[in-house]
């Protein structure tokens, strides 16, 4: 799972391509109702034009999410199916009944880092800005993907960056807050990527977040960072 979502982080356009989709398949075929998967697969079928597919997939997540992902999820839903030519959606899936949905929050993130440690940086370097639960295992609530980001740069984070229909920023009262400018571009950590340490925040009252970039001695000292999965 945490290498399919890899593979479509580090794709400029965040496509999963034949082998994060295999296995995709492969953790559905072992968890059916497994959120993550059926969200990501829904994805890679509607990037390889599968529309239907897609709705198959996000129609069997649909019952497990609360009430106010539904409402984005049916939405994304309703656009499937009009590609593939099917009809709306006959009646809305029950869903559990939740608190009302926290309003939309965001968080500024400024970032810098030494012009001496920048100018060391190839030119396929990228800049992974993201947000974690702080208080919870799993991929982040809010992550942005930014190449040939020039520093110092003011980024806002938001629940249009979640990676998921079930995690939003909104929805997590406490986060840790990093970065990583990354040498090869990828998620994955190499000695000299220029990493962050995480600030914790409690989103509904965050103000402005101020992170310096240095660089990581070994991949370890980046591990927290870049993995985009629990």
């Amino acid at each position: 799972m945490e290498t399919a979502e890899a593979i479509s982080l580090a794709n400029a356009e965040r496509n999963f391509g034949p082998e994060a989709t295999a296995l995709l398949d492969e953790a559905l075929a072992k968890v059916p109702n497994h959120q993550r998967a059926l969200w990501f697969r829904g994805i890679a079928a509607l990037q390889s034009g599968d529309a239907a597919g897609a709705v198959a997939r996000w129609e069997a997540l649909l019952p497990q999410v609360d009430a106010a992902t539904a409402e984005a999820l049916r939405e994304q839903i309703d656009g499937a199916r009009r590609m593939a030519g099917l009809p709306p959606a006959e009646a809305a899936v029950e869903t559990p009944a939740t608190p009302p949905a926290a309003a939309s929050r965001t968080l500024q993130v400024t970032l810098e880092a030494d012009p001496a440690d920048l100018a060391t940086l190839p030119p396929q370097a990228v800049l992974f800005v993201f947000a974690r639960n702080a208080e919870a295992a799993g991929p982040p609530v809010a992550a942005k993907r930014i190449p040939a980001a020039r520093l110092p740069l003011t980024v806002t984070l938001s629940d249009e960056d979640r990676l998921m229909p079930t995690a939003t920023l909104s929805a997590t009262p406490k986060v840790e807050v990093s970065a990583r400018f990354a040498r090869s571009g990828t998620v994955q950590p190499e000695a000299g990527d220029l990493v962050a340490a995480p600030v914790v925040v409690e989103v509904a009252n965050a103000g402005p977040i101020r992170l310096r970039l240095a660089p990581s001695e070994t991949p370890t000292d980046a591990a927290r960072a870049p993995t985009f999965g629990p």
